[in-house]
């Protein structure tokens, strides 16, 4: 073989693996923009509905779930919005009374929601876009929420009154112990003055 010849089978080989690089390349770009334009898949019905909301945070008070806030208000996010109401039903728990539970719809310029309140006390607010973006979905999750909060007095104040009655019965019985200790002490010391009577 020439000198000529090699060089020329050199360059051939060159060129071929170019060549097969570039188709490379081509098929692989080629893949790469057809799953780029394939659109995903839509959600189903169930994975729509089970699907958690983006950015919700529920209101928990003894363990349950008052509602899911879902949209921010001023410069509160949901999550800043429940905490602040979660805070502010625990300090009011103990002096919070059933029949002063109440929603109410409320329109403030552009501002509109239902507001929780213990009487004078606002709790926190319910807008519409947290329930359905209505305002009868606003309302309708006020009123539950009313209800829920009175369950909760209702069960907490059970819960409170078995310790006081066990405490009352605790107390009731230590003094019932002292006074039968008392009519002993008392009954020995008569016996002791009987006797020494007797032996005079």
């Amino acid at each position: 073989m020439t000198r000529f010849e090699y060089a020329g089978r050199c360059v051939f080989r060159r060129r071929l693996a170019s060549w097969l690089f570039g188709l490379l390349c081509a098929i692989a770009c080629t893949h790469a923009i057809a799953e780029a334009t394939v659109p995903a898949a839509a959600p189903t019905r169930d994975e729509e509905q089970f699907a958690p909301a983006r950015g919700a945070a529920p209101i928990v008070v003894w363990n349950r779930t008052l509602i899911e806030l879902q949209a921010p208000f001023g410069h509160l996010t949901p999550a800043e919005r429940a905490a602040a109401a979660e805070q502010r039903i625990a300090a009011a728990l103990d002096t919070m009374h059933p029949d002063e539970l109440v929603s109410t719809w409320i329109e403030s310029g552009s501002d509109e929601g239902v507001l929780i309140r213990a009487g004078p006390l606002v709790l926190f607010g319910v807008l519409p876009a947290d329930a359905d973006g209505t305002r009868a979905g606003a309302e309708r999750a006020g009123e539950h929420i009313v209800a829920e909060l009175r369950s909760i007095l209702a069960d907490r104040a059970e819960s409170l009154r078995v310790p006081k009655l066990l405490k009352a019965i605790g107390v009731s019985a230590l003094a019932l112990l002292v006074f039968a200790a008392l009519l002993a002490a008392v009954a020995r010391v008569h016996r002791r003055a009987h006797r020494r009577l007797e032996e005079l």
